[in-house]
């Protein structure tokens, strides 16, 4: 059974590196069909801006607070979240967010599909 997802968002260093370029040790990616945005905190905003050409990078305070700004505004329905990377009070935090939101946007575990990602590799002098 296929899911649409507005959005994915992406909780994991390892992916959030591998996807973004972003070496810094705070920060989130929430990726839709639209745009890619990189919510980190105060001291990354320069780095992520650096290394991370393609996504816009927006300074985050206060991650429920970003939250409630920006999914009403990009209309996610459906967002993507890592459940092998987030832990249970995390979980509920996002979780309460999206509550909050009308209509709020349903949470759908990806479990591995990064990971999956990561490892499809084209091979050397092909494209």
């Amino acid at each position: 059974m296929a899911v649409n997802f507005g959005g994915v968002l992406v909780t994991s260093a390892e992916n959030r590196e591998y996807f973004s370029g972003f070496t810094g040790t705070a920060g989130y990616l929430l990726i839709t069909q639209e745009q890619a945005i990189l919510g980190t905190d105060f001291r990354y905003v320069e780095q992520a801006a650096l290394q991370s050409p393609d996504y816009e990078v927006a300074r985050v305070m206060s991650l429920s607070e970003w939250f409630k700004k920006m999914v009403p505004d990009l209309k996610i329905t459906a967002i993507g979240f890592e459940d092998n990377d987030m832990n249970v009070n995390f979980h509920k935090v996002l979780s309460d967010v999206f509550q909050s939101i009308k209509p709020s946007p349903k949470m759908i575990p990806i479990g591995n599909l990064f990971e999956e990602l990561r490892a499809i590799k084209e091979q050397m002098g092909q494209g």
